[in-house]
């Protein structure tokens, strides 16, 4: 199977596993209890379980399965520091993404609005949120989607295409723009080190930063408040000079490291 098949054919995958999931769980409940299970939608049951159940399931797939075989991950082979420095670089693009965001002041209390039934669903749900989903994301449209793109085309072109599949997977127009653009700077990281490890980590954060966010926020009671209240945000006095600033030592740091991945790619090609 070419490279456009086998993303297609993981994207399938990662769509099809997760709707049959949620069906199955519906059926199952309405078999069971007799009536839809309204309840759990409300409180975020549903959430923590199919999202449980479909990760691993997903997890379980892409193990048999394994669309790249023969590409191993490189995070051994890489420098510590050059490590250190791509995860900085990945830490200040969910900063910058989040000055962008903030734009949106209306859109994000929404979203967070929207969004606290996840902290509903317990552990489960949360533990699924902030741990197995950016596991199993970040091997669906970084691991296996650039790779085999990258077979037919340029890997700049795939690093694209599975962000722009990323964030339109997204529900909400917020969401959409801001999981675009972390796909950028993941997919970016994963085409610098090869290796999942940098981006699944700042995924990682990011969702248990989000996590953190809806917390706060309905402790407070005013969402919008909270947004505007971060340091991150267009709307804090000091905003536009730190987003500036910031954006600025990105542009710095992924000129440099860009730099140095391909000094170690071609240290590798001459190796072997």
């Amino acid at each position: 199977m070419k490279g456009w098949g086998k993303a297609i054919l993981a994207l399938v995958l990662f769509v099809a596993i997760k709707f049959i999931v949620i069906v199955l769980f519906r059926v199952g409940y309405e078999a069971i209890f007799g009536s839809e299970p309204d309840v759990v939608l409300s409180n975020g049951i549903l959430l923590g379980y199919t999202t449980l159940i479909s990760s691993i399931i997903i997890l379980i797939a892409l193990y048999f399965w394994r669309p790249i075989r023969g590409i191993p991950d490189r995070i051994r082979s890489l420098p510590l520091l050059f490590c250190i420095g791509l995860i900085f670089l990945g830490f200040l693009g969910i900063v910058l993404n989040s000055f962008v965001l903030s734009a949106l002041v209306d859109s994000q209390a929404d979203l967070l609005q929207k969004s606290k039934f996840i902290l509903d669903s317990g552990f489960i749900g949360i533990f699924g949120v902030v741990i197995l989903v950016p596991i199993v994301e970040e091997l669906i449209f970084r691991r296996v989607m650039i790779e085999a793109i990258s077979e037919q085309t340029k890997p700049i072109i795939a690093v694209l295409i599975s962000s722009l599949v990323f964030g339109s997977l997204h529900g909400e127009p917020v969401q959409i723009l801001g999981a675009t653009l972390l796909g950028l700077v993941f997919g970016w990281l994963y085409y610098q080190s090869g290796s999942i490890v940098p981006s699944t980590l700042l995924h990682i954060f990011n969702n248990g930063y989000f996590v953190l966010a809806l917390y706060l926020s309905q402790e407070k009671g005013e969402n919008i408040d909270f947004i505007e209240d971060q340091l991150f945000s267009l709307n804090h006095p000091w905003g536009i000079y730190i987003a500036l600033f910031l954006l600025l030592v990105f542009v710095l740091l992924a000129k440099k490291l860009s730099l140095r991945s391909r000094h170690l790619k071609q240290k590798n090609e001459e190796l072997i």
